[in-house]
C-alpha cells in the first residue's frame, strides 16, 4: 500500500486475524485518486474518513452502545454504508459472546 499513498486516498478500515493464521492484518479501502479530487472533494472525503474513525474507535475500544449508535449514523452514507452494517453486525455478535480473552479491538475470522 506504501507505493499507493501518492496515487490513492484510503480509509482505514480494520484490523483482522484471518482464518488459518496467527497475526493481524490492517484492512484499508481505496477512495479516490488523488489528483482527480478538488479541494473540495477532498474535504467530504476527509469529513467521511474521520467520521468513520471515530465510530471505529468506540468499536475498538469494546464501547459496544456508542460504536452501535456511532456506526448507525453511518449507514446511509454512500461510502461508509456497507462497512457499518458490518460492523453492526459484529457488535451484535460480540455483545451475545464477549470476547473471553479481552478486547483488542481486532477481529478473527472463523471463516473464509
Amino acid at each position: 500500500m506504501k507505493a499507493c499513498e501518492t496515487t490513492y486516498l484510503f480509509r482505514f478500515v480494520d484490523r483482522v486475524v484471518v482464518k488459518g493464521y496467527d497475526s493481524a492484518v490492517s484492512i484499508y479501502e481505496p477512495l479516490a485518486v488523488l489528483e482527480s479530487l478538488s479541494p473540495a472533494q477532498r474535504s467530504h472525503y476527509d469529513a467521511w474518513i474521520a467520521d468513520w474513525e471515530e465510530a471505529h474507535a468506540l468499536y475498538r475500544k469494546g464501547d459496544w452502545e456508542e460504536a452501535r449508535l456511532a456506526m448507525l449514523r453511518l449507514i446511509a452514507h454512500p461510502h461508509l454504508g456497507g462497512g457499518a452494517k458490518a460492523f453492526l453486525r459484529r457488535i451484535d455478535s460480540l455483545e451475545a459472546e464477549p470476547p473471553t480473552r479481552g478486547w483488542d479491538g481486532i477481529w478473527t475470522m472463523d471463516e473464509k
